[in-house]
């Protein structure tokens, strides 16, 4: 897990969730590696739902080739709980499939009503909105 934000964004997600910034593991990984992502989300308001992130790996072809879907903190931080204007560390960790070709790959993030998993907030970002943001392109190594 990171101890310090290296990329801030500012992004909100729906009305109250902004995601401060996040700290990337290497970005460069074999298949079987794990792709690590600390997220730093604050909110401006109390929050009355539940929500998971999600992130999502996508071929050159948008074809979704791995993801992981988790409450913040391992579910250990729901959204509930956050008080508003501290800072959430949240810790993921992505597997890449064993017999992920090699290549390059797009890293999504977002989030969306645990009650709803069809239902993703909304990010604001300077060039629109739009429900997933690209995190970085994840190299796979031979």
């Amino acid at each position: 897990p990171a101890a310090a934000m290296e990329t801030a964004v500012n992004l909100r997600f729906g009305e109250a969730i902004i995601l401060k910034g996040y700290t990337l593991g290497e970005t460069t990984r074999q298949p079987g590696d794990i792709v690590e992502v600390t997220l730093f989300w604050e909110t401006a308001d109390p929050l009355q739902n539940r929500y998971k992130v999600f992130l999502h790996l996508l071929d050159e072809n948008g074809n979704l080739v791995s993801q992981r879907d988790s409450e913040p903190g391992g579910g250990l931080a729901l959204t509930t709980t956050w008080p508003p204007g501290e800072i959430i560390v949240d810790n993921h960790g992505l597997l890449l499939p064993s017999e992920l070709p090699p290549g390059s790959y797009h890293l999504l993030l977002g989030l969306y009503d645990l009650a709803n998993p069809a239902s993703r907030l909304p990010i604001t970002t300077p060039d629109g909105e739009m429900d997933a943001y690209l995190l970085a392109r994840i190299i796979v190594a031979e």
